[in-house]
């Protein structure tokens, strides 16, 4: 049972891809930028100054020169850490409701070492 759940473990670690992508998010009516540092087909971790409650819906917006248009992806707060690395900025993790195609073609040209913008994002 434990290399069992290995290997899921293993399949969800493939299927993420680090990043360092602009990004905001709305919650609670507020929006807020933060940086997606990981991103798969299924979600994203988050790191930014605000960290939305457990639990809650969000709209996550990539901002990538890779991407003709600004991505807006909704989803559910997962999971969450305050203050990481003594620097103000927690991380949270989002669930996507579901995967637009231009997500897929993102990650695609990701995973392919696409030139990424010459902007680099504060948070990278």
């Amino acid at each position: 049972m434990h290399s069992r759940s290995r290997v899921a473990q293993d399949r969800r670690n493939l299927s993420r891809i680090v990043t360092c992508l602009d990004c905001r998010f709305d919650a609670s009516g507020t929006s807020r930028e933060g940086v997606v540092i990981d991103l798969s087909l299924k979600g994203a971790y988050v790191s930014s100054a605000f960290l939305p409650p457990g639990g809650s819906r969000i709209s996550l917006t990539l901002l990538s020169g890779l991407l003709e248009r600004p991505l807006t992806i909704e989803g559910r707060v997962r999971r969450w850490h305050a203050g990481m690395s003594g620097s103000g900025k927690g991380r949270f993790g989002v669930e996507f409701d579901h995967t637009p195609v231009d997500l897929a073609g993102l990650i695609g040209r990701l995973v392919n070492n696409a030139p990424l913008p010459v902007k680099v994002p504060k948070g990278c």
